[in-house]
């Protein structure tokens, strides 16, 4: 069984995975990377074409509330019922480059925002920009991290 967050477990007394990825999230992101015990789905498009990335990006902000709502199994944090049908995207959120991105026009405002975060050591790479929909350079697709881990297979 998977879920968007574990039901009961308690984020303080799990261990964090051993790469130097996660040691530095810890470390730039204090108490609210620590509580990271959330599990997404992460969906990638490819996109031919880096012109198109941006304004695909801006269309998908407008379906993200039904595909979140479709996906969302993460209601209980510590054993407890928060109230919320995603608690994974209300923790989340929390890191200071995740959540919804800003509505850029032009590749190039992308390459600003990036620039400014690398200069100014909230990230060291472009990947370290978790939106919840977001380019991957990388990997030559746009990214949706929408997606609540599914509970079931049906």
């Amino acid at each position: 069984m998977g879920a968007g967050t574990h039901p009961f477990a308690s984020w303080a007394a799990q261990r964090v995975t051993d790469k130097e990825r996660y040691a530095t999230l810890i470390d730039r992101t204090q108490w609210w990377g620590r509580q990271m015990l959330i599990y997404g789905v992460h969906v990638h498009v490819g996109v031919e074409d880096r012109d198109k990335v941006l304004p695909l990006s801006r269309a998908m902000l407008t379906v993200f509330p039904h595909l979140q709502s479709l996906s969302a199994s993460s209601p209980f944090w510590g054993g407890k019922d928060t109230g919320y049908a995603s608690n994974r995207a209300l923790l989340f959120q929390q890191l200071p480059t995740a959540g919804l991105p800003p509505q850029l026009e032009h590749w190039e405002q992308l390459e600003q925002y990036v620039g400014d975060m690398m200069h100014t050591g909230v990230i060291d790479q472009v990947d370290e920009v978790r939106w919840d929909i977001r380019p991957s350079p990388r990997f030559g697709t746009l990214e949706m991290r929408i997606a609540d881990g599914a509970a079931n297979v049906l």
